[in-house]
């Protein structure tokens, strides 16, 4: 099948899926793939997902969702509470990370994911506080300062 017509189906199927059944259960699938992912890698990397943080760019309803997955799972496999799971997962949206000091102006699926923490406006001041590591495959969408930093404490290359 040609690129066009497999954007054109994939197109099809997701409007009518939305339409059916409403954006939810999309938001509920995406999570379900990033999870099934994660629990992949942990088959080969050994440990559980409360051994990892998680830093997402994106706090919509979407990335919180997936987050939401994410925290339930650690749930299931650690027995911690959901709100311990959560300190694990941390967000940033156009504004910066998610922290109690901007809660007000959240919209009510931000909230629970607002940490105690000053706030920081910068992606890579996020990274540097967090110590995460980025998927190489996306250091295109960021600068190459952030990217190189990354790969200072994690096995990742720019290539």
């Amino acid at each position: 099948m040609a690129q066009k017509e497999y954007a054109e189906l994939l197109h099809e199927f997701m409007s009518a899926v939305k339409h059916n059944y409403g954006e939810k259960v999309l938001i509920q699938g995406t999570a379900s793939v990033v999870l099934a992912g994660l629990l992949v890698a942990l088959r080969l990397l050994g440990g559980t997902l409360a051994d990892h943080r998680f830093l997402f760019l994106g706090a919509g309803e979407a990335g919180t969702g997936i987050a939401e997955l994410i925290t339930l799972e650690m749930s299931k496999q650690t027995g911690n509470p959901i709100e311990k799971n959560r300190k694990k997962i941390w967000l940033v949206d156009s504004r910066g990370l998610i922290v109690d000091s901007r809660k007000e102006s959240f919209q009510h699926f931000k909230k629970p994911w607002a940490h105690e923490h000053e706030p920081v406006k910068e992606l890579i001041d996020a990274v540097k506080f967090l110590k995460v590591a980025l998927d190489k495959n996306y250091s295109n969408l960021f600068n190459v300062a952030l990217a190189r930093f990354i790969t200072t404490f994690e096995n990742v290359g720019l290539d």
